[in-house]
């Protein structure tokens, strides 16, 4: 397997690991923010309604509170009842105005998958009453999970455009770590076979580990130049140097060789 795919490959790897991990404790963060905030939320309409039983027994007008807790469940539609029962037993204000002067039995079977959020409700030392919202434990199973919907959704888009991304940056920084290597292994064939004039182009000014072997190949290839004329300028020296004496051999053969034959004749 060639190093462009191995690279390629390592690099997505290591990225799609790098989504994947960051998307899932982003989703569970916000799962428990969202959790939180539900919680909050519920929290915060119990104590609207003990705000308003206060208003109410201070102001000793309980029309405005039966109007309050009637208007709950339109506001809210986990809401599924809203009442305030006196220090009586007797039901003050509900979101079902029929209730409202019956007694409250605290012992009645709850409907299956509900939420019951109750506090008692003081006025200085003097207790007033007891403040009872009752949620659909379904719908807010629904509520959380249309915004769970969403938040998949908008990761599902965040989590694809940046794994494009990044696959596009992992294909660049592939290419750009296997081509100077291609372009060293051509400049390595130029030398072998003795053409000593490299084309790295811009490999020489890079300031990494690719570009200090760019400049090594260089070096490289202008050493064995100078050692290459140093050999034709060696041997130049040496047959010129060998040629006098040779001829000067060939000369004096001759000379013989011409005595040898006067002497004949």
């Amino acid at each position: 397997m060639k190093l462009f795919p191995k690279l390629a490959s390592v690099v997505s790897v290591l990225l799609l690991a790098t989504i994947a991990s960051l998307s899932v404790s982003y989703y569970w963060s916000e799962l428990r923010q969202m959790r939180q905030e539900l919680r909050s939320e519920e929290e915060g309409v119990l104590q609207n309604l003990v705000h308003m039983a206060e208003e109410s027994f201070v102001a000793n007008d309980d029309l405005l509170l039966v109007k309050y807790t009637g208007l709950l469940p339109r506001w809210n539609s986990a809401i599924l009842s809203a009442d305030f029962v006196g220090p009586n037993g007797q039901i003050v204000a509900h979101s079902e105005p029929e209730r409202i002067g019956h007694t409250s039995v605290e012992g009645s079977p709850r409907v299956a998958l509900v939420m019951v959020l109750k506090q008692p409700v003081r006025v200085g030392n003097h207790a007033i009453g007891t403040a009872e919202v009752t949620f659909s434990q379904q719908r807010l199973d629904e509520r959380l999970e249309a915004q769970l919907g969403q938040l998949r959704r908008r990761l599902v888009a965040v989590g694809l455009g940046a794994l494009f991304l990044g696959l596009v940056g992992s294909f660049w920084i592939a290419g750009s770590w296997t081509r100077p290597i291609k372009h060293l292994a051509a400049a390595a064939e130029r030398i072998g076979q003795g053409k000593w004039q490299l084309a790295l182009g811009s490999m020489e000014f890079r300031r990494d580990e690719l570009g200090f072997l760019s400049n090594s190949f260089r070096r490289m290839a202008d050493q064995l130049q100078e050692l290459d004329q140093m050999k034709e300028d060696f041997v130049a020296a040496v047959t010129h140097e060998l040629r006098s004496p040779l001829g000067a051999i060939e000369s004096y053969l001759n000379v013989i060789d011409n005595d040898s034959k006067n002497t004949q004749k």
